[in-house]
């Protein structure tokens, strides 16, 4: 009752909601504009009234120049009857067609009909006396007086002028009063709610004022091209359409069809020939394709958040309530309504209805498709999923959770045995056919480093074992581990715990495991992984024991209390987390210690040309983040760096594809760094595999993120101190060509050279009269 009251609410006072909307959407526009003025000092009102002012005037000039274009069109339309009749003509068929053989029998038809009505007409009137004819009556109105024109023509206006008085008002102000508005809707919401409904006024604003802006600067790009392009086409009134089309692109969907249609017909109107219409067909198409391929992507920067779907209903609905204008309005007003479904609980249906976020998380999509025994949109999903995130990621995210949904519906008793085996079933077809496609492609990435590890034989002897702890779900993430370990180059299989415990594995297999990980999947997974885990530690009381307890909250205090009857030396809920717990474990036979980063002899004049630059501890720097996401892309590695070395810890400056806990630390201890060996050779530095290298092995903070392979190029100040490097790192080892390590060090001394050249242009600043130090980040 309460939604049926709102909307018949809107409806009745449309008369004071629609300038009070378009007020709200014109202040969103606006509000920077204001903001700005403020920040040059200028008092709010005249801030305020300056604003309103441009803006409203600019709007009056283009509603003046439009209405002047409309009169002129309108006089015009009769020159173009000839062409318009010659032109459709065209289009006839030739005489003994079809249509006209058609035409000619309705004609006939016609004719009889008519004949036969006039001969029935006569015989009924030679039966009796002749009728009077009637006398022709003409009726004529009195000419309008002036005083009635003036009437009529101020009626007419009377509305939009007084609707476009009440926007102006109100947007003076909402524009005063901002902040009093603001607090007042604060203090509507209660001060419990202080910080929720101070999140969705910002998160409105920012998100509407946005779209419109953006909105308004895509529809000017495109309709000032427009406007030239038809004035050089010759169309007539170019600016017109040009002004027509930038607000009908305001218009979801419909309006640029709308933009297109007046001047298309134009143009097949004003000109004998084809050749303005293809012309301005022409115009039209390379438009569209820029707007929609280039300006939008890079204007719009994010989603205002409605779907596809939303959007469409949304014109629909506020057409219907509001007419036309509600059309303009829809998009807006509805990211408003998302807003507070985002924010306010109670209306989070609206964010589940409009919104374009994925209303299930991966794991239950996933699941839902298999439950439907449509094995190809999982797959298809799955695919979909990996274009953004890593296969561990998908694992971890989607895979894992699914099989415990299956898994805790098989213990209600509602999963039947049918879609059990089906899902378990294609579940593991579709890992299979993911692990083979990525082992297929790191095969064609590494071809020369599989023919190396093949001649030098590489040992087939698993030192990793991953030990379902009951069903086949348990057998399926084992299988999934599997693979992700020996994605990092560590060899592991899958083995039941029979096999372990009865001795059924060869000694020198059995002498080669150095690490067990329990794969138990919830629910009851804590009972089966405590047995499994005895059963191991019987067999296996030196080797390291890991327990995955997959998709469990570790938060949970009564689990917490229970796990300390696990004989497990760690306890992990991850695919990812396992795979890191597995990677610090595991040890290659190259010893237990690690090289410290060595500090050069002229590290005390690196230090000063260091601090000399002003790099360390400031704001990120536009030039930094963009040459390491080029050299990400470019070497096609996951992570790239440019870190300074200090005294003792190494800085990052700009990090791509860092794990997010270590990029928000921004720094680790120069007896970690890498950067720090780059400095210390004062040279390109490139370690193919980290983990085979005595200096980097046991290096902990390489194994935990599973980090192979590693270049690193000198940052050389011109008096050629090595201040930092210019590093990039992959997680599975590779070759790095001597032109490839060229090519990192020409990235490295550009870079150097920007930033003495930056440095020299801002000390020269600082050194003229009024000049003022600044930073290189400045």
């Amino acid at each position: 009752m309460a939604f049926v009251g709102a909307i018949a609410l809107l409806y009745f006072a449309r008369d004071i909601a629609i300038p009070l909307a378009l007020a709200l959407l014109l202040s969103f526009i606006l509000s920077p504009l204001v903001m700005r003025l403020r920040r040059w000092k200028i008092p709010r009102i005249a801030a305020v009234i300056a604003a309103v002012a441009v803006s409203f005037a600019v709007i009056g000039a283009i509603g003046a120049l439009v209405g002047e274009q409309l009169v002129k069109l309108a006089g015009e339309i009769p020159q173009y009857q000839h062409n318009l009749k010659q032109k459709i003509g065209s289009f006839r068929v030739t005489d003994g067609g079809v249509i006209d053989q058609i035409g000619n029998m309705v004609d006939e038809l016609q004719n009889d009909l008519a004949a036969q009505a006039e001969t029935a007409a006569q015989n009924a009137g030679s039966g009796g006396a002749a009728k009077p004819k009637p006398i022709p009556v003409e009726v004529y109105e009195p000419a309008p007086t002036s005083f009635e024109v003036l009437g009529d023509t101020l009626g007419a206006l009377a509305g939009p002028i007084g609707t476009a008085g009440l926007v102006i008002v109100f947007v003076i102000f909402m524009l005063l009063q901002r902040e009093d508005m603001r607090e007042r809707l604060l203090r509507l919401a209660g001060t419990g709610q202080l910080h929720i409904t101070t999140e969705a006024l910002d998160d409105a604003g920012q998100r509407v004022s946005r779209y419109l802006v953006a909105q308004l600067l895509i529809n000017t790009c495109y309709g000032v091209p427009l406007t030239l392009g038809l004035y050089l086409i010759g169309v007539p009134h170019a600016v017109l359409w040009g002004c027509l089309a930038i607000v009908l692109r305001f218009i979801p969907y419909l309006g640029p069809a709308l933009a297109m249609v007046l001047p298309l017909a134009l143009a097949f109107a004003v000109d004998s020939g084809w050749s303005m219409l293809f012309w301005t067909i022409g115009l039209f198409a390379v438009l569209e394709l820029t707007t929609n391929n280039v300006l939008e992507p890079w204007l719009y920067g994010s989603s205002t958040g409605i779907s596809t779907m939303a959007i469409v209903v949304a014109a629909v609905f506020w057409t219907w309530l509001w007419g036309p204008v509600g059309l303009f309005m829809a998009t807006p007003l509805t990211v408003c309504l998302i807003v507070l479904g985002r924010h306010v609980p109670h209306l989070q249906f609206l964010d589940v209805l409009l919104g374009d976020q994925p209303v299930l998380p991966p794991g239950e999509r996933f699941y839902q498709r298999m439950l439907a025994l449509d094995s190809e949109g999982a797959e298809d999903y799955a695919e979909q999923f990996l274009e953004e995130k890593s296969l561990e990621a998908l694992f971890d995210e989607m895979i894992v959770p699914a099989l415990s949904l299956a898994e805790q519906s098989r213990q209600r008793g509602t999963l039947d045995d049918k879609q059990e085996r089906y899902l378990k079933k294609n579940t593991r077809e579709l890992i299979e056919d993911l692990i083979g496609k990525a082992v297929e492609q790191e095969a064609d990435d590494d071809e020369d480093e599989v023919a190396e590890a093949a001649e030098a034989g590489r040992p087939v002897l698993a030192s990793v074992l991953c030990v379902p702890a009951d069903d086949e779900a348990d057998e399926i993430i084992a299988r999934m581990l599997s693979h992700l370990l020996e994605r990092r180059e560590i060899p592991a299989r899958v083995v039941s715990v029979d096999a372990i415990v009865d001795k059924k594995l060869d000694p020198a297999e059995r002498k080669a495991v150095e690490v067990l990980c329990v794969s138990a999947l919830p629910p009851n997974a804590l009972l089966r992984a405590r047995a499994v885990t005895k059963r191991l530690r019987s067999r296996f009381w030196k080797k390291k024991i890991i327990v995955g307890l997959w998709h469990v909250d570790l938060e949970d205090e009564r689990l917490r209390k229970r796990l300390g009857v696990l004989t497990a030396d760690h306890v992990v809920t991850s695919l990812a987390e396992a795979a890191n717990q597995v990677t610090v474990l595991w040890r290659p036979a190259i010893g237990d210690t690690m090289e410290p980063a060595p500090i050069p002899d002229n590290d005390d004049i690196r230090l000063a040309a260091l601090e000399r630059l002003s790099l360390l501890d400031t704001e990120p720097d536009d030039a930094f983040d963009a040459l390491t996401s080029e050299l990400a892309g470019k070497y096609e590695m996951p992570i790239a760096t440019v870190v300074l070395i200090d005294k003792h810890r190494e800085v990052w400056k700009s990090v791509v594809g860092v794990p997010q806990e270590l990029a928000a630390a921004g720094e680790i201890p120069r007896s970690l760094s890498l950067g720090g060996h780059v400095v210390a050779a004062n040279d390109v530095l490139v370690v193919e595999d980290l983990w085979k290298d005595h200096r980097f092995a046991n290096n902990p903070l390489l194994r935990i993120n599973g980090i192979r392979f590693f270049a690193g190029a000198p940052l050389q100040t011109a008096e050629g101190a090595a201040i930092g490097a210019l590093c990039i790192l992959d997680n599975k080892p590779r070759r790095f060509a001597d032109r490839d390590a060229a090519g990192l060090r020409a990235s490295a001394v550009a870079l150097m050279k920007h930033v003495e050249t930056r440095h020299a242009r801002q000390a020269a600043q600082s050194e003229t009269p009024g000049g003022s130090a600044k930073t290189l980040t400045s």
